[in-house]
């Protein structure tokens, strides 16, 4: 069964020991603007979200988890049950879930413990719930 269509890189997370130097480098040398979308703070570069996390704020251990480092990958609605399936039919464990009220994404790790995204975006939060819900998923109440 091939893998259904993906848009391309929908955005990437890197972590950076020193937040505002980081943010200043790719809005002064590299001209990316601030990322106004919520969330984690970071910047949009030639169309890309890249996400900021400070180290200091991902843990105690040697490197952040896994669900920090991730590159998220963009895929339409129309495609999230194909996904679905898709994942479910070569063995790959995955969860849904929420980032606000219009996105939501399926997550999951490479052999190697990777964390990997397919992101979606919604018009509104009853196409969330109409293309996610039934799936299993349930709005968390930070929605």
């Amino acid at each position: 069964m091939p893998a259904p269509g993906m848009k391309g890189l929908e955005h990437f997370a890197i972590i950076t020991s020193d937040l505002p130097r980081s943010r200043r480098f790719y809005v002064d040398v590299l001209g990316a603007e601030v990322n106004q979308r919520g969330g984690p703070p970071g910047v949009v570069l030639a169309g890309l979200t890249i996400d900021l996390f400070p180290a200091d704020e991902v843990g105690d251990g040697p490197m952040p988890g896994p669900e920090i480092q991730h590159h998220a990958f963009g895929i339409s609605r129309e495609d999230a049950d194909a996904w679905i399936e898709h994942l479910r039919s070569q063995g790959v464990r995955f969860r849904i879930e929420n980032f606000g009220v219009r996105r939501g994404a399926l997550l999951f790790e490479d052999p190697d413990g990777y964390h990997l995204e397919l992101a979606m975006h919604f018009q509104t939060p009853e196409e969330q719930q109409e293309t996610l819900g039934k799936h299993g998923w349930v709005p968390s109440g930070r929605d």
